[in-house]
């Protein structure tokens, strides 16, 4: 009888056993899933439920079976707490309404809860296998076992220790840390339960039976106090009586527990998804009440496309309603509505957030459609755009992203260009969702930036931290998903750069951007919108003080001898090339038309057109453009000046040249003859006023 006993003690350990292995194994796979989930592509929610299932079925089994062995009492109320835990953290998950910061909270409180109790059970295991040990009387044994449980505790506290450390400096390699240390945490866990269950739990030998102590009979009573024998001898003769003590756990019946856990549920359920109205007015900018509806707070509706656009003939105003759960709980929700005054439509509050219009008056309206003023649905978007991640995923994310901060070569993009998101997706320079084709959504999955197509289809996954859409996305700077890069990439979200770059420069009129490698900071690359690149034997360097002109330096990596100026102006092809050793500039004119450009080149001026004839007679010490961009001053020696009329003559006069008007429509001259008298010279030659004594502030 007793081997059949020994031999069912061995059955159900074996299964405590696998089931522990399971468990920490499915913890080691779940951490895994999550950490590439962040570095690759995050989870969608829905495969983190099916998650959540599997760990409460695993903790089911688990609990069941130490509670049919009836070996570990204090291990299986502590395993029945994870349970409770879990099912908790599922049900705020799947209830809370998007990724709001108190869910997040309450997740990660979950999560510390649930560690500490793990550090719980595995430390009582430890203990009771040294209570086997010292039944065995095996010191070597039960010396190994207080090793690996000095080890647990080690690897706990590291643990500890490190993820304060995380909040206090920020710094990605602690957050490594971190996740090696509970990776090594879980290994523990199925080594150390294979290796107790199999030399302790499992073991069948002779042990010391610590209930059946022989007994050492008193001896010397003459040495004891009298009362205290007699009542020793009493003891011996007298009936026992058994006391019966009062069940101290109420007992209530189920059907009223059942009952009273779906009265619940009903009242969570009407709670969570039924809206009421606020007790605010709807007012405009003039403080008149604009509708019947009340708001619960003032919604935001002077959406971007209204200023500074003027032309659009819709007026619109947005309203919210909130669920009846309380404000501070993660179950509280708002809901948004639209109404056009213009045309009377009320959308009724249907959207989850409040609605963005762009400058051609489509927003998007958090349910997979573009909309527009009047709630229509004109444009559907792809899943993606939509799509969201579980709270433990973004808690990950915040640990791992926020820890960048103070990280080597991450945040360090300090001057970026324009940027501008509004209602999940990005604006063009143009103030539009749409351009060249393309949107750049914000994804609620990972925080990241994509792309997809006036088509609904899908260009990129989310895979940029940082989008610029200035360019209209026919380029656009970026910053890659560790954060670590700068890349430029085209309307597809293809890169054309390769990446690692700095120092970038657009040029939107020309449609050329320029840029340095990091590793290469003295060789400055020039490339088109449509990714072609000017010749990489040469760098390129933008040249500044060129007035309308777009010049560069080019010159040869090899030999420096090689060197010109390039000129664009509204295009990517070159207008005019120069030699090296001159500075130039030129203005458009009213038509933005260039036709002349002024050159400097060893401190004398000309002037010439954009086929490379001199139009001037004479090297001029300098030369000032005016208000008319056909007309120049020259100045000749000792301050001599020339009226330069490039669609007429030039004209030299016997004046001095001391200055211009601020709107460069008058010369200030002064008389050649000592006299310090000074008048004002309108472009046409013509003087102003009396001459008068010029006095300098």
């Amino acid at each position: 009888m007793k081997d059949v006993m020994k031999v069912m003690d061995k059955i159900k350990f074996s299964r405590i056993s696998i089931g522990l292995y399971v468990f920490a194994g499915f913890s080691l796979i779940n951490l895994l899933i999550h950490l590439i989930g962040f570095y690759s592509f995050p989870l969608f929610s829905q495969f983190d439920y099916l998650l959540y299932i599997a760990k409460i079925l695993i903790d089911i089994a688990l609990y069941n079976t130490f509670k049919e062995s009836k070996a570990f009492l204090k291990e299986t109320k502590w395993l029945s707490i994870i349970l409770y835990l879990d099912i908790i953290e599922l049900f705020i998950s799947f209830f809370s309404p998007g990724m709001n910061n108190i869910g997040v909270l309450y997740i990660g409180i979950l999560i510390i809860l649930k560690f500490a109790l793990e550090y719980r059970i595995f430390g009582l295991l430890i203990k009771e296998a040294t209570g086997y040990a010292y039944d065995r009387i095996d010191t070597r044994l039960s010396d190994k076992i207080q090793k690996y449980n000095r080890k647990w505790i080690v690897i706990n506290g590291l643990i500890v220790v490190a993820f304060i450390s995380e909040f206090l400096i920020k710094k990605t390699l602690l957050v490594a840390v971190i996740c090696i240390l509970f990776t090594a945490k879980i290994v523990f866990e199925i080594y150390i339960s294979i290796y107790l269950f199999n030399k302790c739990f499992n073991y069948q030998g002779p042990v010391f039976d610590r209930n059946n102590i022989p007994t050492i009979e008193l001896l010397h009573f003459d040495e004891l106090d009298k009362n205290d024998f007699e009542i020793h001898e009493e003891s011996k003769t007298k009936p026992k009586k058994y006391i019966k003590f009062p069940n101290p756990h109420i007992h209530i019946d189920k059907r009223i527990t059942y009952c009273v856990c779906l009265l619940v549920a009903l009242l969570f359920v009407f709670m969570r998804f039924t809206y009421i109205e606020g007790d605010m007015d709807i007012l405009d900018d003039n403080e008149n009440v604009v509708s019947e509806r009340k708001t619960v707070s003032e919604v935001w509706f002077r959406n971007y496309y209204d200023d500074p656009f003027d032309d659009v003939d819709e007026e619109i105003v947005q309203y919210n309603v909130r669920n009846r759960m309380p404000s501070w709980s993660c179950f509280y929700k708002e809901k948004y509505g639209l109404i056009n005054l213009k045309t009377g439509v009320d959308t009724g509050a249907i959207y989850d957030e409040p609605l963005a219009f762009d400058s051609e008056g489509i927003a998007y309206d958090y349910n997979g459609h573009f909309v527009n003023t009047s709630g229509e649905k004109i444009k559907k978007v792809p899943y993606i755009v939509n799509a969201k991640t579980s709270e433990r995923q973004y808690l990950l994310y915040l640990l791992l992203d926020k820890s960048n901060s103070n990280d080597k070569n991450r945040h360090h993009f300090i001057f970026m260009p324009f940027t501008n998101e509004m209602g999940g997706f990005l604006l063009s320079g143009d103030y539009t969702y749409f351009a060249n084709g393309v949107a750049c959504y914000h994804s609620d999955l990972n925080d990241k930036y994509g792309f997809i197509s006036d088509d609904d289809d899908v260009l990129t996954l989310p895979v940029f931290s940082f989008v610029s859409g200035e360019q209209n996305f026919k380029i656009s700077l970026v910053i890659n998903y560790n954060n670590t890069e700068l890349d430029l990439i085209d309307s597809k979200g293809q890169s054309l750069a390769g990446g690692n770059i700095t120092e970038v420069l657009f040029c939107d009129d020309e449609e050329l951007v320029s840029f340095s490698y990091r590793n290469t900071f003295d060789s400055d690359s020039l490339m088109t919108y449509d990714g072609k690149f000017f010749d990489d034997s040469y760098f390129y360097r933008k040249v500044k003080g060129t007035g309308d002109l777009k010049v560069f330096y080019k010159k040869n990596k090899e030999d420096y001898s090689d060197s010109s100026l390039i000129c664009f102006y509204r295009d990517s092809t070159p207008i005019l090339t120069l030699d090296s050793h001159y500075d130039c500039y030129a203005c458009a004119d009213e038509n933005n038309i260039i036709e002349f450009v002024v050159l400097e080149k060893d401190d004398k001026y000309s002037i010439i057109d954009l086929d490379g004839n001199v139009v001037t007679d004479y090297d001029y010490e300098d030369i000032i453009r005016t208000a008319d961009p056909y007309t120049f001053i020259g100045i000749r020696n000792e301050n001599q000046f020339d009226l330069i009329h490039l669609k007429g003559s030039t004209e030299t006069y016997d004046y001095s040249y001391v200055g211009i008007n601020n709107d460069k429509t008058e010369v200030i001259i002064k008389k050649s003859d000592g006299s310090e008298l000074t008048n004002y010279m309108d472009l046409d030659g013509n003087i102003l006023k009396l001459w008068m004594k010029r006095y300098d502030d």
